[in-house]
């Protein structure tokens, strides 16, 4: 199977929105329910004490599962986190791109089961979440 959308599908769909290009995310890999985003260094991410922030973790898996789920339905935006756990492994200290890889789990008619990791792309994780999406509701 192929994924039902393009590279250049979802990075319009993230370009088109505000609070994600906040971020300035890069789709570089789609396919069959996984998708790597790469968000770009920026120091105005660190929060006190020079590790970047927790919550531009979970924006990269919340917003990766978003885009993993497309690359199976195809373009339906129509969707929403129920349920999200992340766990933080170590602190993204160094100026590296965050590299975040979402996979689909499951997905069901109405609820979608996966998980992201968080790098730096050499190994080195920095956060885990499992994340659960409900399908066909806008928010």
């Amino acid at each position: 199977m192929t994924s039902r959308v393009t590279l250049h599908e979802l990075q319009a769909l993230l370009d088109e929105h505000a609070f994600i290009r906040y971020y300035a995310p890069r789709v570089t890999t789609a396919e069959d329910g996984c998708v790597r985003m790469v968000i770009p260094y920026r120091e105005d991410f660190l929060r006190p004490g020079g590790a970047v922030n927790g919550p531009l973790f979970m924006f990269a898996g919340d917003v990766g599962m978003w885009l993993a789920m497309m690359t199976l339905t195809g373009l339906e935006p129509l969707a929403v986190t129920i349920e999200m756990k992340t766990m933080f492994m170590n602190a993204a200290r160094e100026p590296v791109d965050i590299v975040c890889d979402t996979r689909i789990l499951k997905l069901g008619r109405r609820v979608v089961f996966g998980m992201a990791e968080c790098g730096n792309g050499a190994g080195r994780m920095y956060a885990h979440s499992t994340i659960t999406y409900a399908r066909g509701v806008a928010g």
